[in-house]
């Protein structure tokens, strides 16, 4: 199931955007597209793990997939350690 979280806390959409893998990113979003903001157990997202990507142009990609498919760039969600953690309109990589 998709939405199972590992011993680490993460799920299978969260995985892919840590890692960086968009193929992979593209065929959870297709086999599962109302899971696109789904939370890990710290409370981040696919659309943030892509965003804190290293390299900007993948970060870019996943980005624009994930919010394409209906990620919620105003999403506002409190993590595990009752930290809040937001993602906002521009901190989106621009080329």
């Amino acid at each position: 199931k998709l939405h199972h979280a590992s011993k680490l806390g993460m799920n299978a959409f969260t995985i892919a955007a840590y890692l960086g893998k968009v193929e992979l990113l593209e065929a959870l979003i297709d086999a599962a597209p109302d899971l696109v903001n789904l939370e890990n157990e710290q409370g981040l997202t696919p659309l943030m793990f892509a965003c804190m990507h290293e390299d900007q142009e993948t970060a870019l990609e996943m980005a624009n997939l994930l919010i394409e498919n209906g990620a919620d760039v105003n999403l506002s969600t409190t993590g595990h350690y009752g930290r809040p953690v937001t993602i906002g309109k521009g901190r989106i990589p621009e080329r």
